[in-house]
């Protein structure tokens, strides 16, 4: 601020101060219009947005934690004075008393005052050239503790340093005396005075504790205030701009679900292959079986195997000689493959991991840590040779130079290099969305499992299963010979036929059996099951026809022809699949297949490009996924029964949308199966993961309404409840209630705070070449909607289970993302930006996060624009958050905290 700017700060503060011996309402409202009028002339003048000669504003900067204190005073002013002179609420609001006044007033004027202070700029020294003793980014969890008695707060590790707690207002002014130049404020702002003043004081306590010593911090807060307890995820940037979000939606602990103590151990035993669950000087809980149980769901399957024959001990105090013994909370021996997890891991109050509807207790990060060691002690190469885990991980990050990112790991790098490792696991399953903010390449490396190595060090299918797979076959050419020479009426030769399939199918399950664990032949597994599941289906009826009796005649060829086609099959397995090319972006697309009948009786598989693809059976069109690059897949069914032809249409359905997708893994496809035997299209997600495996969910359809609203209902619900100006038509068009209808359901979907982009917004029923999908006009605040726009569950759809949506939803939200990145979120009434204040934002936390400029497939010609990129992703967050989570936590963190609505003009 300049120094009339600060002028006018006090002559505001000494009106405050007038405000307590004569509270009306002109004064408040003189109040609250000059500070209006101050914090649009600092946002001018510091550069932050430039009024054009036409009347229009363009954003050219942002100014910073000024402006964040001067708005957080306006706004409590508002929330705690307005209530005098408001008519009665429902519920009814206490009206303040004249100390209460005088509180509020003398705290506000006070923050004033303050920040209407120079302060001179502080030295952190250059975090480009690091700081010693310290990673450059540095991911750290802490425990801060309320001492109610005396309002002081203090980290639970250094008990004996404890600050004031100051009001939120006058937090965010003493930050700025500190040094912080920037305040992110998320979930923050409608707490309770007293529990804002406990974040914020937090918040200082760890900025005073790391700034002067760490270039870049996210860290997890726990605060403990009585029986209060408040979670804070704070993010301090190397230009000392702080974040600060209330992660008020924590479930920590893992639910009880009324499993005794032994039914938990034998769970997990036999879930994981544990050779034992045992305690040796201390006994099990189910709430630490629980937190167990939680924490070995996140590893993920191709890393399971390395559990296989671990002892999990319940221990009381470490039995390993170390000075340091005392402070372990958990080991893995090696030698004996047990993990031992000690006291410290369940009782040590050192804040929480991850985020959100994610956060775990801090338990989880030591028990994926040790399962770190346990991991990288399975991928070792067999005699000690170079190349295993650790060796590649360690290439990995001197190759992306990145840092140990915790102190523990810091400070072990040089003498135990797989303590980084082992965190880094931990940090990869637990909070993946601060591994991002470290390195986002180093988060896919995780998730492509650039850690693994193939165990035995050649790829199996050419080894292990070559033969037994040519045992089979000779079965397979044994059997066809009989079914060719065998007679109807020789009891003998078909009971003999009846040994011979139910041999073939024994020996097909125990080639399956063999293969468990091995994640390099997890495909093969899957053709070998289904092959021994069709012939199970077809050849024990046909043989043992219901009533007894020999088959009919016919049986015998019909046999064979199956028997030769599925040997063609598993001979498919024994050759070697050329690895395709595959990129690292993760992507999201949608589309449509149908299942027909051609005819002269062939039936077929039509994607959206057109051309057929013959059906195959269930067992070669798993064989022809992996022929195209796929080493696994897995089919999750929501919808209540599929049965094993629908799994035939599905996995051939899935060739059919990869190829038409130009076969490109990292990609999740939502697609509209029409199959012949039902009368609504299979709602399938088939994500082509970067690791080359294949997901297929299939959802449920919510029942539609019987009579949709009419057109006149559903306008007036628009202008009620989202303030719209009007809803109109252009062009000949005409609104139909069912497509009001998807605009009303969509809108539904925007949380509280967006719904105010709707204000005033013309919603406009169009057509034309030029309106694509529809449109947004900034300068009159118009949305336009084309007969594109409005989509059926016949061509894609969006959500799950319970939720799902016609792509309409993401037409329509993609248009409020437009109007929600030009919009004004400091001054409703004024019109919006011609340049979006959170684009800039935005642009640069994609870029750091690895992103690119789209998260859609586009055509090859296509331009992404970051104008269309805010808007996919926003889109996407709001009709589906765990696609956005899984292309980047980080991204999908930034919209769910509603950090674009901090830019504001």
């Amino acid at each position: 601020m300049n120094e009339e700017q600060r002028a006018e700060l006090m002559a505001i503060a000494a009106l405050v101060d007038a405000f307590v011996a004569e509270p009306t309402q002109r004064a408040l409202d003189t109040i609250l219009t000059r500070l209006r009028r101050l914090i649009r002339d600092v946002q001018v003048r510091a550069g932050g947005i430039e009024k054009l000669d036409d009347g229009t504003l363009k954003a050219i900067g942002y100014d910073g934690i000024e402006l964040t204190g001067l708005r957080m005073i306006s706004a409590m002013l508002r929330r705690e004075l307005r209530v005098l002179f408001a008519p009665p609420a429902v519920p009814p609001r206490a009206v303040p008393g004249r100390n209460e006044i005088a509180a509020v007033c003398a705290e506000q004027a006070g923050a004033m005052r303050l920040l209407a202070q120079r302060v001179p700029p502080v030295n952190f020294g250059n975090p480009r050239q690091g700081f010693p003793g310290v990673p450059f980014t540095t991911l750290a969890r802490h425990a801060c503790v309320i001492d109610l008695g005396t309002n002081k707060l203090y980290l639970s590790t250094e008990p004996h340093v404890r600050i004031d707690l100051y009001g939120f207002t006058a937090s965010i002014v003493q930050l700025r005396t500190l040094g912080v130049t920037f305040l992110g404020l998320t979930g923050i702002a409608d707490l309770p005075p007293q529990e804002q003043s406990w974040l914020c004081g937090a918040a200082i306590r760890l900025f005073v504790e790391f700034a002067y010593t760490v270039p870049q911090l996210c860290c997890n807060v726990e605060i403990a205030a009585g029986d209060r307890k408040l979670y804070l995820r704070l993010v301090l940037t190397e230009d000392r701009a702080l974040f600060l979000t209330c992660e008020s939606r924590i479930a920590l602990r893992a639910r009880p679900t009324g499993a005794t103590l032994q039914v938990l151990k034998e769970s997990l035993r036999r879930t994981y292959q544990l050779r034992a669950v045992s305690e040796q000087g201390a006994v099990w809980t189910v709430e630490e079986l629980l937190e167990i149980q939680a924490a070995f769901a996140k590893i993920p399957l191709a890393d399971r195997g390395a559990l296989v024959d671990l002892e999990l001990v319940r221990s009381g105090s470490s039995q390993i000689d170390r000075p340091d013994a005392a402070q372990h909370r958990g080991y893995y021996d090696t030698v004996n493959h047990s993990f031992t997890i000690l006291n410290g891991a369940f009782a040590d109050l050192n804040g929480f991991v991850g985020s959100g509807d994610d956060a775990v207790p801090y338990s989880h990060f030591v028990i994926l840590h040790e399962i770190g060691h346990v991991v990288e002690n399975w991928y070792r190469v067999p005699g000690g040779q170079d190349g295993g885990a650790l060796a590649l991980f360690g290439a990995q990050v001197e190759a992306l130079q990145v840092q140990p990112f915790t102190i523990y790991a810091w400070h072990n790098w040089a003498a135990k290099p797989i303590e980084f490792f082992a965190d880094a696991y931990s940090y990869f399953l637990n909070d993946p969305g601060a591994m991002e903010y470290v390195s986002h390449q180093l988060l896919t490396w995780f998730r492509q499992g650039g850690y693994r190595i193939t165990r035995g060090g050649t790829r199996l299918a050419m080894t292990g299963l070559a033969g037994p797979l040519q045992t089979l076959l000779g079965a397979l050419d044994g059997l066809c010979n009989a079914l060719t020479a065998v007679r109807s009426t020789d009891q003998k030769a078909v009971d003999s036929l009846r040994v011979s399939a139910s041999t073939l199918i024994t020996q097909l399950r125990a080639l399956f059996d063999t293969l468990t664990g091995y994640w390099d032949a997890r495909i093969e597994r899957a053709v070998l099951w289904w092959v021994a599941e069709l012939f199970k289906s077809e050849a024990t009826p046909r043989l043992s026809p219901p009533g007894g009796g020999l088959p009919a005649p016919t049986v015998f060829a019909e046999l064979k022809a199956i028997f030769l086609r599925e040997r063609e099959t598993l001979a498919t397995l024994l050759a070697v699949v050329v690895t395709p090319p595959v990129r690292t972006l993760r992507r999201v697309s949608s589309g449509a297949c149908t299942i027909l009948m051609l005819p002269d009786g062939v039936t077929v598989v039509r994607g959206r490009r057109g051309g057929d693809r013959v059906m195959r059976s269930l067992p070669r069109a798993v064989a022809a996924l992996r022929e195209l690059g796929f080493t696994g897949v897995t089919l999750h069914d929501s919808t209540g029964g599929i049965s094993f032809w629908e799994y035939t249409w599905l996995y051939n359905a899935a060739a059919t949308v990869f190829t038409d997708c130009d076969s490109q893994f990292a990609l999740a496809v939502n697609v509209s199966v029409a199959v012949p035997s039902r009368d609504r299209p299979l709602l399938v997600r088939f994500t082509f993961f970067a690791n080359r495996s294949l997901w297929i969910e299939c959802e449920n359809v919510a029942p539609a309404l019987a009579v949709p609203p009419s057109v006149e209902t559903s306008t007036q619900l628009l202008r009620d409840r989202y303030k719209v100006k009007a809803v109109t038509t252009a062009g000949g068009c005409a609104w139909t209630a069912g497509e009001l209808v998807q605009v009303c359901d969509a809108f539904t979907k925007l949380p509280a705070a967006d719904r105010r982009v709707l204000q005033n917004c013309t919603l406009v029923r169009g057509n034309g070449a030029t309106l694509g999908k529809g449109t947004y006009e900034a300068a009159t605040h118009t949305l336009t909607f084309s007969d594109a726009t409005f989509t059926s569950l016949t061509e894609g759809f969006h959500g799950r289970s319970g939720a799902v949506a016609p792509p309409s939803h993401w037409n329509v939200l993609r248009l409020v993302g437009q109007a929600a990145a030009m919009h004004n979120w400091a001054w409703d009434d004024e019109p919006p930006l011609t340049v979006s204040l959170c684009l800039g934002p935005f642009t640069t936390a994609a870029t750091h996060l690895g992103l690119g400029a789209s998260i859609t497939l586009l055509a090859p010609d296509a331009q992404p624009q970051w104008i269309e990129f805010f808007a996919d992703a926003y889109a996407l967050n709001l009709c589906e958050p765990y696609l956005l989570a899984w292309i980047s936590p980080g991204l999908q963190s930034w919209f769910a905290t509603g950090v674009y609505r901090q830019y504001v003009g």
